[in-house]
Protein backbone atom coordinates (compact mmCIF):
# COMPACT_ATOMS: atom_id res chain seq x y z
CA UNK A 1 0.00 0.00 0.00
CA UNK A 2 2.96 2.35 0.63
CA UNK A 3 2.17 6.06 0.64
CA UNK A 4 -1.61 5.44 0.78
CA UNK A 5 -1.23 3.69 4.14
CA UNK A 6 1.07 6.46 5.40
CA UNK A 7 -1.51 9.12 4.45
CA UNK A 8 -4.22 7.08 6.18
CA UNK A 9 -2.13 6.95 9.38
CA UNK A 10 -1.59 10.73 9.22
CA UNK A 11 -5.31 11.42 8.86
CA UNK A 12 -6.84 8.85 11.21
CA UNK A 13 -4.39 7.68 13.90
CA UNK A 14 -5.18 8.78 17.47
CA UNK A 15 -1.91 7.55 18.95
CA UNK A 16 0.37 9.76 21.01
CA UNK A 17 3.49 11.26 19.48
CA UNK A 18 5.83 8.34 20.23
CA UNK A 19 3.27 5.72 19.24
CA UNK A 20 2.34 7.79 16.19
CA UNK A 21 5.98 7.82 15.02
CA UNK A 22 6.17 4.07 15.57
CA UNK A 23 2.95 3.54 13.60
CA UNK A 24 4.40 5.63 10.76
CA UNK A 25 7.49 3.41 10.74
CA UNK A 26 5.33 0.29 10.59
CA UNK A 27 3.35 1.83 7.70
CA UNK A 28 6.57 2.41 5.78
CA UNK A 29 7.61 -1.23 6.18
CA UNK A 30 4.10 -2.69 5.63
CA UNK A 31 2.82 -4.39 2.48
CA UNK A 32 -0.47 -3.69 0.72
CA UNK A 33 -2.36 -5.58 3.43
CA UNK A 34 -0.79 -3.57 6.25
CA UNK A 35 1.48 -6.39 7.45
CA UNK A 36 5.15 -5.81 8.40
CA UNK A 37 7.81 -7.67 10.34
CA UNK A 38 10.72 -5.30 11.17
CA UNK A 39 12.87 -6.08 14.19
CA UNK A 40 12.73 -4.16 17.46
CA UNK A 41 16.22 -2.76 16.88
CA UNK A 42 15.20 -1.56 13.42
CA UNK A 43 12.16 0.27 14.79
CA UNK A 44 14.25 1.76 17.62
CA UNK A 45 16.83 3.10 15.16
CA UNK A 46 14.13 4.46 12.87
CA UNK A 47 12.18 6.26 15.64
CA UNK A 48 15.32 7.37 17.59
CA UNK A 49 14.00 5.59 20.69
CA UNK A 50 15.23 2.79 22.90
CA UNK A 51 14.11 -0.77 22.48
CA UNK A 52 12.28 -0.62 25.82
CA UNK A 53 10.34 2.41 24.60
CA UNK A 54 9.51 0.60 21.34
CA UNK A 55 8.13 -2.36 23.26
CA UNK A 56 6.06 -0.08 25.50
CA UNK A 57 4.71 1.86 22.51
CA UNK A 58 3.82 -1.38 20.74
CA UNK A 59 1.70 -2.36 23.74
CA UNK A 60 0.04 1.05 23.59
CA UNK A 61 -0.83 0.62 19.91
CA UNK A 62 -2.19 -2.85 20.61
CA UNK A 63 -4.34 -1.50 23.44
CA UNK A 64 -5.74 1.21 21.17
CA UNK A 65 -6.63 -1.40 18.55
CA UNK A 66 -4.58 0.18 15.76
CA UNK A 67 -2.20 -2.80 15.39
CA UNK A 68 -2.12 -6.50 16.19
CA UNK A 69 1.04 -8.44 17.03
CA UNK A 70 1.42 -11.89 15.44
CA UNK A 71 4.21 -13.79 17.24
CA UNK A 72 6.93 -15.37 15.10
CA UNK A 73 5.15 -14.51 11.84
CA UNK A 74 8.01 -12.67 10.14
CA UNK A 75 11.29 -13.73 8.63
CA UNK A 76 13.97 -15.00 11.04
CA UNK A 77 11.12 -15.77 13.48
CA UNK A 78 10.50 -12.09 14.18
CA UNK A 79 7.12 -10.85 15.30
CA UNK A 80 4.69 -9.65 12.68
CA UNK A 81 2.66 -6.46 13.03
CA UNK A 82 -0.75 -6.07 11.37
CA UNK A 83 -2.00 -2.49 11.04
CA UNK A 84 -5.77 -2.31 11.54
CA UNK A 85 -6.60 -0.61 8.25
CA UNK A 86 -10.35 -1.05 8.74
CA UNK A 87 -10.27 0.84 12.04
CA UNK A 88 -8.23 3.67 10.56
CA UNK A 89 -10.55 3.95 7.55
CA UNK A 90 -13.59 4.04 9.85
CA UNK A 91 -12.01 6.82 11.91
CA UNK A 92 -11.17 8.68 8.72
CA UNK A 93 -14.78 8.43 7.49
CA UNK A 94 -16.18 9.65 10.82
CA UNK A 95 -13.99 12.74 10.62
CA UNK A 96 -12.61 12.46 14.16
CA UNK A 97 -9.59 14.66 14.77
CA UNK A 98 -6.55 12.77 16.05
CA UNK A 99 -5.43 13.69 19.51
CA UNK A 100 -2.04 14.92 18.39
CA UNK A 101 -3.69 17.38 15.99
CA UNK A 102 -6.17 18.93 18.42
CA UNK A 103 -3.68 21.52 19.73
CA UNK A 104 -3.64 24.57 17.47
CA UNK A 105 -2.83 28.27 17.55
CA UNK A 106 0.41 27.75 19.44
CA UNK A 107 -1.19 26.22 22.54
CA UNK A 108 1.06 24.07 24.60
CA UNK A 109 -0.28 20.58 25.13
CA UNK A 110 -0.16 18.71 28.39
CA UNK A 111 2.14 16.02 27.05
CA UNK A 112 5.12 18.33 26.39
CA UNK A 113 8.41 16.88 27.65
CA UNK A 114 9.70 17.91 31.04
CA UNK A 115 12.53 20.43 30.59
CA UNK A 116 13.76 20.38 34.19
CA UNK A 117 16.49 17.92 33.35
CA UNK A 118 15.07 14.95 35.20
CA UNK A 119 16.37 11.56 34.23
CA UNK A 120 14.17 9.71 31.80
CA UNK A 121 12.05 6.95 33.22
CA UNK A 122 13.29 4.53 30.54
CA UNK A 123 17.00 5.10 29.94
CA UNK A 124 18.64 3.51 26.92
CA UNK A 125 20.25 0.20 27.81
CA UNK A 126 23.67 0.14 26.16
CA UNK A 127 24.59 -3.35 27.32
CA UNK A 128 22.29 -5.03 24.83
CA UNK A 129 20.96 -7.52 27.36
CA UNK A 130 17.37 -6.87 26.37
CA UNK A 131 16.57 -9.08 23.39
CA UNK A 132 13.51 -8.86 21.24
CA UNK A 133 10.69 -11.34 21.54
CA UNK A 134 11.25 -14.72 19.90
CA UNK A 135 14.14 -14.24 17.56
CA UNK A 136 14.27 -10.48 17.02
CA UNK A 137 17.70 -8.93 16.56
CA UNK A 138 19.56 -8.41 19.82
CA UNK A 139 19.91 -4.90 21.16
CA UNK A 140 23.70 -4.87 20.94
CA UNK A 141 23.76 -6.01 17.31
CA UNK A 142 23.43 -3.49 14.47
CA UNK A 143 20.51 -4.00 12.18
CA UNK A 144 21.70 -5.39 8.83
CA UNK A 145 19.65 -2.85 6.90
CA UNK A 146 20.53 0.26 8.97
CA UNK A 147 23.90 2.04 8.95
CA UNK A 148 24.97 5.20 10.77
CA UNK A 149 27.19 7.73 9.00
CA UNK A 150 27.79 11.29 10.15
CA UNK A 151 24.78 11.27 12.44
CA UNK A 152 22.50 10.14 9.59
CA UNK A 153 20.59 6.90 9.38
CA UNK A 154 21.01 5.11 6.04
CA UNK A 155 18.91 2.14 4.94
CA UNK A 156 20.37 -0.56 2.70
CA UNK A 157 18.19 -1.14 -0.35
CA UNK A 158 19.45 -4.71 -0.80
CA UNK A 159 18.48 -5.77 2.71
CA UNK A 160 15.28 -3.79 2.71
CA UNK A 161 14.10 -5.70 -0.34
CA UNK A 162 14.69 -8.92 1.57
CA UNK A 163 12.92 -7.89 4.76
CA UNK A 164 10.13 -5.55 3.77
CA UNK A 165 7.46 -6.42 1.20
CA UNK A 166 6.79 -2.78 0.38
CA UNK A 167 9.90 -2.83 -1.83
CA UNK A 168 9.07 -5.14 -4.69
CA UNK A 169 11.82 -6.61 -6.81
CA UNK A 170 11.80 -8.94 -9.82
CA UNK A 171 11.96 -12.64 -9.02
CA UNK A 172 15.23 -14.22 -10.14
CA UNK A 173 14.47 -17.82 -9.18
CA UNK A 174 14.20 -20.25 -12.13
CA UNK A 175 10.76 -21.63 -13.00
CA UNK A 176 9.84 -25.04 -11.59
CA UNK A 177 10.73 -28.08 -13.69
CA UNK A 178 8.07 -29.29 -16.09
CA UNK A 179 7.28 -32.61 -17.73
CA UNK A 180 8.28 -32.54 -21.40
CA UNK A 181 5.80 -35.28 -22.23
CA UNK A 182 2.97 -32.80 -21.71
CA UNK A 183 4.21 -30.89 -24.78
CA UNK A 184 4.45 -33.99 -26.95
CA UNK A 185 1.21 -35.67 -26.03
CA UNK A 186 0.07 -35.82 -29.70
CA UNK A 187 2.99 -37.88 -30.94
CA UNK A 188 2.45 -40.94 -33.09
CA UNK A 189 1.72 -44.00 -30.87
CA UNK A 190 3.93 -46.16 -33.11
CA UNK A 191 6.83 -43.75 -32.66
CA UNK A 192 6.33 -43.70 -28.90
CA UNK A 193 6.25 -47.51 -28.83
CA UNK A 194 9.49 -47.72 -30.80
CA UNK A 195 11.13 -45.22 -28.48
CA UNK A 196 10.00 -47.13 -25.39
CA UNK A 197 11.28 -50.38 -26.88
CA UNK A 198 14.63 -48.77 -27.58
CA UNK A 199 14.84 -47.49 -24.03
CA UNK A 200 14.17 -50.98 -22.65
CA UNK A 201 17.00 -52.62 -24.61
CA UNK A 202 20.71 -52.29 -24.07
CA UNK A 203 22.88 -50.64 -26.65
CA UNK A 204 24.29 -54.04 -27.62
CA UNK A 205 20.78 -55.30 -28.49
CA UNK A 206 20.42 -52.91 -31.42
CA UNK A 207 22.01 -53.05 -34.82
CA UNK A 208 21.67 -50.75 -37.77
CA UNK A 209 20.33 -52.01 -41.05
CA UNK A 210 17.56 -52.10 -43.57
CA UNK A 211 16.39 -49.70 -46.22
CA UNK A 212 13.76 -48.06 -44.04
CA UNK A 213 14.45 -44.51 -43.03
CA UNK A 214 12.76 -42.13 -40.65
CA UNK A 215 13.18 -38.50 -39.77
CA UNK A 216 14.20 -37.00 -36.45
CA UNK A 217 13.80 -33.40 -35.39
CA UNK A 218 17.36 -32.48 -34.44
CA UNK A 219 16.45 -28.82 -33.98
CA UNK A 220 13.18 -26.87 -34.24
CA UNK A 221 11.98 -27.08 -37.86
CA UNK A 222 15.17 -28.92 -38.88
CA UNK A 223 14.63 -32.56 -39.80
CA UNK A 224 17.46 -34.99 -40.48
CA UNK A 225 17.28 -38.44 -42.00
CA UNK A 226 18.30 -41.42 -39.90
CA UNK A 227 18.47 -45.12 -40.61
CA UNK A 228 16.07 -47.27 -38.66
CA UNK A 229 17.67 -49.67 -36.18
CA UNK A 230 16.44 -53.23 -35.96
CA UNK A 231 16.44 -55.12 -32.65
CA UNK A 232 18.37 -58.37 -32.54
CA UNK A 233 15.43 -60.09 -30.93
CA UNK A 234 13.43 -59.95 -34.20
CA UNK A 235 12.87 -63.41 -35.74
CA UNK A 236 15.03 -64.31 -38.70
CA UNK A 237 13.71 -63.40 -42.12
CA UNK A 238 13.31 -66.97 -43.48
CA UNK A 239 11.13 -67.82 -40.48
CA UNK A 240 8.67 -65.08 -41.39
CA UNK A 241 8.51 -65.33 -45.17
CA UNK A 242 5.38 -67.46 -45.06
CA UNK A 243 3.51 -64.77 -43.19
CA UNK A 244 4.85 -62.00 -45.39
CA UNK A 245 4.06 -63.65 -48.71
CA UNK A 246 1.08 -65.90 -48.20
CA UNK A 247 -0.89 -64.24 -45.44
CA UNK A 248 0.10 -60.63 -45.99
CA UNK A 249 1.07 -60.03 -42.39
CA UNK A 250 0.61 -56.32 -41.83
CA UNK A 251 2.53 -56.32 -38.57
CA UNK A 252 5.72 -56.93 -40.52
CA UNK A 253 8.03 -53.97 -40.77
CA UNK A 254 9.15 -52.18 -43.91
CA UNK A 255 12.58 -53.63 -43.30
CA UNK A 256 11.30 -57.20 -43.49
CA UNK A 257 9.08 -56.68 -46.51
CA UNK A 258 11.90 -55.07 -48.44
CA UNK A 259 13.89 -58.30 -48.10
CA UNK A 260 11.21 -60.51 -49.68
CA UNK A 261 12.68 -61.10 -53.13
CA UNK A 262 11.15 -62.31 -56.38
CA UNK A 263 12.14 -65.91 -55.81
CA UNK A 264 10.50 -66.00 -52.40
CA UNK A 265 7.48 -63.97 -53.38
CA UNK A 266 6.73 -65.90 -56.54
CA UNK A 267 4.96 -62.96 -58.14
CA UNK A 268 7.79 -61.19 -59.96
CA UNK A 269 8.20 -57.51 -60.68
CA UNK A 270 10.03 -56.62 -57.49
CA UNK A 271 13.46 -55.09 -57.38
CA UNK A 272 15.95 -57.79 -56.29
CA UNK A 273 18.23 -55.27 -54.61
CA UNK A 274 19.29 -57.74 -51.90
CA UNK A 275 20.39 -61.34 -52.01
CA UNK A 276 17.59 -63.87 -51.73
CA UNK A 277 17.48 -65.82 -48.48
CA UNK A 278 17.61 -69.63 -48.57
CA UNK A 279 14.69 -71.25 -50.37
CA UNK A 280 12.05 -72.90 -48.21
CA UNK A 281 10.84 -76.35 -49.12
CA UNK A 282 7.07 -76.77 -49.50
CA UNK A 283 5.59 -77.55 -46.12
CA UNK A 284 2.39 -79.54 -45.50
CA UNK A 285 -0.75 -77.56 -44.95
CA UNK A 286 -1.29 -76.86 -41.26
CA UNK A 287 -4.15 -78.49 -39.41
CA UNK A 288 -7.13 -76.26 -38.64
CA UNK A 289 -6.80 -74.29 -35.45
CA UNK A 290 -9.42 -75.00 -32.81
CA UNK A 291 -10.14 -71.94 -30.72
CA UNK A 292 -13.30 -72.83 -28.74
CA UNK A 293 -12.68 -73.17 -25.00
CA UNK A 294 -14.48 -75.47 -22.59
CA UNK A 295 -16.56 -72.78 -20.80
CA UNK A 296 -18.08 -71.75 -24.13
CA UNK A 297 -18.75 -75.34 -25.19
CA UNK A 298 -20.23 -76.21 -21.79
CA UNK A 299 -22.62 -73.25 -21.98
CA UNK A 300 -23.85 -74.35 -25.42
CA UNK A 301 -24.37 -77.96 -24.32
CA UNK A 302 -26.32 -76.92 -21.24
CA UNK A 303 -28.36 -74.04 -22.68
CA UNK A 304 -29.11 -75.22 -26.22
CA UNK A 305 -29.18 -79.00 -25.87
CA UNK A 306 -30.27 -79.20 -22.20
CA UNK A 307 -27.58 -81.72 -21.29
CA UNK A 308 -27.00 -81.89 -17.55
CA UNK A 309 -23.92 -84.12 -17.31
CA UNK A 310 -21.47 -82.43 -19.65
CA UNK A 311 -18.13 -83.27 -18.03
CA UNK A 312 -17.88 -86.52 -20.03
CA UNK A 313 -17.62 -84.47 -23.24
CA UNK A 314 -14.55 -82.70 -21.85
CA UNK A 315 -12.69 -86.01 -21.45
CA UNK A 316 -13.18 -87.15 -25.06
CA UNK A 317 -10.08 -85.32 -26.34
CA UNK A 318 -11.95 -83.99 -29.38
CA UNK A 319 -12.08 -80.31 -30.39
CA UNK A 320 -15.15 -78.72 -28.91
CA UNK A 321 -16.15 -77.28 -32.30
CA UNK A 322 -16.65 -80.81 -33.67
CA UNK A 323 -18.63 -81.87 -30.60
CA UNK A 324 -21.00 -78.90 -30.97
CA UNK A 325 -21.27 -79.49 -34.72
CA UNK A 326 -22.25 -83.15 -34.24
CA UNK A 327 -24.69 -82.26 -31.46
CA UNK A 328 -26.40 -79.74 -33.74
CA UNK A 329 -26.66 -82.36 -36.50
CA UNK A 330 -28.28 -84.84 -34.10
CA UNK A 331 -30.66 -82.18 -32.78
CA UNK A 332 -31.81 -81.35 -36.33
CA UNK A 333 -32.88 -84.96 -36.84
CA UNK A 334 -34.98 -84.82 -33.68
CA UNK A 335 -32.48 -86.21 -31.20
CA UNK A 336 -32.81 -85.06 -27.62
CA UNK A 337 -30.25 -84.90 -24.79
CA UNK A 338 -30.37 -88.67 -24.27
CA UNK A 339 -29.78 -89.42 -27.96
CA UNK A 340 -26.80 -87.04 -28.08
CA UNK A 341 -25.22 -88.65 -25.00
CA UNK A 342 -25.84 -92.15 -26.41
CA UNK A 343 -24.19 -91.22 -29.74
CA UNK A 344 -21.00 -89.98 -28.03
CA UNK A 345 -20.85 -93.15 -25.89
CA UNK A 346 -20.21 -95.25 -29.00
CA UNK A 347 -16.41 -95.74 -29.47
CA UNK A 348 -16.63 -95.85 -33.26
CA UNK A 349 -18.36 -92.48 -33.38
CA UNK A 350 -15.71 -90.88 -31.17
CA UNK A 351 -12.90 -92.31 -33.31
CA UNK A 352 -14.59 -90.96 -36.43
CA UNK A 353 -14.64 -87.45 -34.97
CA UNK A 354 -11.05 -87.78 -33.78
CA UNK A 355 -9.92 -88.71 -37.30
CA UNK A 356 -11.82 -85.76 -38.73
CA UNK A 357 -10.03 -83.42 -36.31
CA UNK A 358 -6.59 -84.55 -37.52
CA UNK A 359 -7.48 -84.60 -41.23
CA UNK A 360 -5.69 -81.87 -43.23
CA UNK A 361 -7.82 -79.23 -44.93
CA UNK A 362 -8.67 -79.57 -48.64
CA UNK A 363 -6.02 -78.30 -51.07
CA UNK A 364 -6.38 -74.75 -52.38
CA UNK A 365 -7.25 -73.99 -56.02
CA UNK A 366 -4.59 -74.67 -58.60
CA UNK A 367 -3.35 -71.07 -59.13
CA UNK A 368 -3.13 -70.38 -55.42
CA UNK A 369 -1.39 -73.72 -54.82
CA UNK A 370 1.20 -72.85 -57.45
CA UNK A 371 1.96 -69.64 -55.63
CA UNK A 372 2.34 -71.44 -52.30
CA UNK A 373 4.60 -74.07 -53.89
CA UNK A 374 6.84 -71.31 -55.37
CA UNK A 375 6.15 -72.58 -58.90
CA UNK A 376 3.90 -69.95 -60.46
CA UNK A 377 3.19 -69.40 -64.10
CA UNK A 378 1.95 -66.31 -65.86
CA UNK A 379 -1.28 -68.10 -66.77
CA UNK A 380 -1.93 -68.82 -63.10
CA UNK A 381 -1.18 -65.23 -62.14
CA UNK A 382 -3.58 -63.88 -64.75
CA UNK A 383 -6.43 -65.88 -63.25
CA UNK A 384 -5.96 -64.44 -59.75
CA UNK A 385 -7.36 -60.96 -59.07
CA UNK A 386 -4.98 -58.60 -57.28
CA UNK A 387 -5.02 -59.03 -53.53
CA UNK A 388 -4.50 -55.51 -52.22
CA UNK A 389 -3.97 -56.87 -48.72
CA UNK A 390 -0.81 -58.59 -49.97
CA UNK A 391 2.34 -56.42 -50.00
CA UNK A 392 3.48 -58.17 -53.18
CA UNK A 393 0.66 -56.55 -55.17
CA UNK A 394 2.04 -53.10 -54.42
CA UNK A 395 5.34 -53.77 -56.12
CA UNK A 396 3.66 -53.70 -59.57
CA UNK A 397 1.43 -50.69 -59.12
CA UNK A 398 0.73 -48.67 -62.26
CA UNK A 399 1.00 -44.94 -62.73
CA UNK A 400 -2.79 -44.72 -63.30
CA UNK A 401 -3.42 -46.24 -59.90
CA UNK A 402 -0.82 -44.00 -58.30
CA UNK A 403 -2.52 -40.94 -59.76
CA UNK A 404 -5.91 -42.16 -58.53
CA UNK A 405 -4.52 -42.66 -55.06
CA UNK A 406 -3.01 -39.19 -55.02
CA UNK A 407 -6.36 -37.76 -56.03
CA UNK A 408 -8.03 -39.63 -53.17
CA UNK A 409 -5.37 -38.39 -50.79
CA UNK A 410 -6.09 -34.79 -51.74
CA UNK A 411 -9.86 -35.26 -51.40
CA UNK A 412 -9.77 -37.13 -48.08
CA UNK A 413 -6.87 -35.31 -46.50
CA UNK A 414 -4.81 -38.46 -46.03
CA UNK A 415 -1.07 -38.18 -45.41
CA UNK A 416 1.02 -38.83 -48.50
CA UNK A 417 4.59 -40.10 -48.39
CA UNK A 418 6.60 -40.03 -51.61
CA UNK A 419 9.18 -42.55 -50.40
CA UNK A 420 7.46 -45.96 -50.20
CA UNK A 421 4.31 -43.99 -49.67
CA UNK A 422 1.85 -46.40 -51.21
CA UNK A 423 2.56 -49.31 -48.92
CA UNK A 424 3.09 -47.10 -45.90
CA UNK A 425 -0.29 -45.52 -46.58
CA UNK A 426 -1.98 -48.92 -46.55
CA UNK A 427 -0.03 -50.02 -43.48
CA UNK A 428 -1.31 -46.99 -41.58
CA UNK A 429 -4.76 -46.33 -40.20
CA UNK A 430 -6.20 -45.80 -43.72
CA UNK A 431 -5.66 -49.41 -44.73
CA UNK A 432 -9.32 -50.41 -45.02
CA UNK A 433 -10.33 -47.23 -46.85
CA UNK A 434 -7.47 -47.60 -49.33
CA UNK A 435 -8.24 -51.25 -50.10
CA UNK A 436 -11.90 -50.36 -50.62
CA UNK A 437 -10.85 -47.60 -53.01
CA UNK A 438 -8.63 -49.95 -54.98
CA UNK A 439 -11.27 -52.65 -55.30
CA UNK A 440 -13.84 -50.12 -56.49
CA UNK A 441 -11.47 -48.51 -59.00
CA UNK A 442 -11.15 -51.57 -61.21
CA UNK A 443 -7.58 -50.65 -62.15
CA UNK A 444 -5.36 -53.69 -62.42
CA UNK A 445 -1.73 -53.58 -61.35
CA UNK A 446 0.84 -53.05 -64.04
CA UNK A 447 2.26 -56.33 -65.41
CA UNK A 448 5.95 -56.91 -64.80
CA UNK A 449 8.18 -55.42 -67.49
CA UNK A 450 9.89 -57.86 -69.88
CA UNK A 451 13.55 -58.57 -69.15
CA UNK A 452 15.97 -56.49 -71.22
CA UNK A 453 17.34 -58.23 -74.30
CA UNK A 454 20.93 -59.30 -74.13
CA UNK A 455 22.60 -57.34 -76.93
CA UNK A 456 26.10 -58.18 -78.08
CA UNK A 457 28.86 -55.83 -77.06
CA UNK A 458 29.65 -54.97 -80.68
CA UNK A 459 26.04 -53.91 -81.29
CA UNK A 460 26.07 -51.72 -78.20
CA UNK A 461 29.28 -50.04 -79.29
CA UNK A 462 27.93 -49.56 -82.81
CA UNK A 463 24.78 -47.85 -81.53
CA UNK A 464 26.37 -45.68 -78.86
CA UNK A 465 29.81 -44.87 -80.25
CA UNK A 466 29.53 -44.57 -84.04
CA UNK A 467 32.47 -42.17 -84.23
CA UNK A 468 34.72 -44.65 -82.48
CA UNK A 469 33.67 -47.42 -84.87
CA UNK A 470 34.25 -45.16 -87.85
CA UNK A 471 37.73 -44.30 -86.67
CA UNK A 472 38.48 -47.93 -85.97
CA UNK A 473 37.21 -48.92 -89.42
CA UNK A 474 39.48 -46.40 -91.13
CA UNK A 475 42.44 -47.73 -89.19
CA UNK A 476 41.61 -51.27 -90.23
CA UNK A 477 41.18 -50.22 -93.84
CA UNK A 478 44.53 -48.53 -93.82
Amino acid sequence: MGWKLIKLVVRASKASKGAYALLQALAIFADDNGFAWPGIATLAAYCRLSERQIQRLLKELVASGEITIVPNAGKHRTNGYQINIAKLEQTDREGDMPEHAEHGDGDISDDQPDLDGDILADPVDLDGDISADDGDILGDQPDPMVTFSGGMVTFSQENSQKCHPNHVNTMVNPPPPCDKDEFFGDRDPVELLEQQSADDLDESDWVGGGDAYAYDEAEPDVWVERQTVIPRSMPKIPDRLAGLVGGGEWQASEYERSRVTDADRGLGGGSPHVAAPPQMSPSPAPAPAWSMQWPEARKILVDQFEIKSVERFRDLGIPYELIIKQAKALAKTGGGPGAIIWWFKQPENVEHLRAEATKPPPPPPAPQRQIEDRSPSMDALDKIPPDWADPAAWLRISWQLRAKLKHAVIENGWPWLDSRGIRQLVDSKYREETIELLEASGIEPMPPPPPPAQRPAAELIRSHYPALLKKGGNDNAA
